[in-house]
């Protein structure tokens, strides 16, 4: 299989717009801490298209058609979920893009991310499994099967026809390119989020102060991402 690097899609102009849907109910600090990992991305055509209702009642069961609604407005080829209280690598469009066209697909999702309790200021590296909110797909493909109207879970079903039907391909082993967050007003309740720890490998204490470090902004995005790849490495290499 050959190759195709960002560097060469770039310098022969065949990158494609990537076009990230942020739905975000009053989350300001942790929708301005999602611009900044927007804005810190290493892939150079990108657009952030923030969705939000003027009055906030109801937006959870609004989910899936705010995400409608983000996709249609979109300018780029492709698609990729950037939910509001997360944090992103630097490079996380570029590896993620690159990944897809590498392996000749429509997209990619990720099966492993790191995870982060704020209660417990405990980080964690995933199970392995789907991580429906990680998808970037093909805005065409993605219309195809959109997401359902349901307050939780409105991925899953999207995210499972997308795999039956061979359109994404299944990147492992590159969790530090997500923390997924846990920060106790979430959409999914406790128990959900409890059985992820359980599932999870807890990091050291050190680990997980620095994740923390990371995430409270005393480390810029690029740093952070240099900082998680360190980290990450050593871990890995302890297996």
């Amino acid at each position: 299989m050959e190759t195709v690097s960002a560097e060469v899609l770039y310098k022969n102009n065949k990158m494609d717009v990537i076009s990230c849907i942020c739905v975000t109910r009053g989350k300001p600090l942790m929708l301005k801490r999602a611009i900044s990992c927007f804005t810190a991305q290493s892939y150079p055509f990108k657009e952030l298209i923030i969705v939000y209702e003027d009055d906030d009642v109801g937006t959870v069961e609004m989910l899936k058609e705010l995400r409608n609604i983000g996709i249609k407005a979109s300018n780029g080829e492709f698609i990729c979920q950037w939910d509001d209280d997360d944090w992103y690598h630097e490079n996380r469009l570029t590896l993620q893009y690159t990944i897809s066209m590498e392996n000749n697909y429509k997209g990619s999702v990720m099966t492993q991310w790191l995870v982060y309790n704020t209660i417990d200021k405990q980080a964690f590296i995933s199970n392995e499994r789907v991580w429906e909110g990680s998808v970037l797909c093909k805005k065409k493909v993605l219309q195809g099967v959109p997401y359902e109207n349901k307050s939780m879970g409105e991925d899953s079903a999207t995210i499972n026809s997308l795999l039956e039907k061979d359109h994404i391909y299944l990147i492992k082993s590159m969790p530090g390119l997500y923390i997924y967050i846990y920060h106790g007003s979430n959409t999914w309740n406790f128990e959900h989020w409890k059985y992820i720890f359980e599932c999870s490998t807890a990091l050291s204490n050190s680990d997980s102060r620095l994740i923390a470090d990371i995430l409270d902004g005393n480390y810029s995005v690029q740093e952070g991402s240099s900082l998680i790849d360190k980290t990450l490495q050593i871990n890995l290499q302890k297996k």
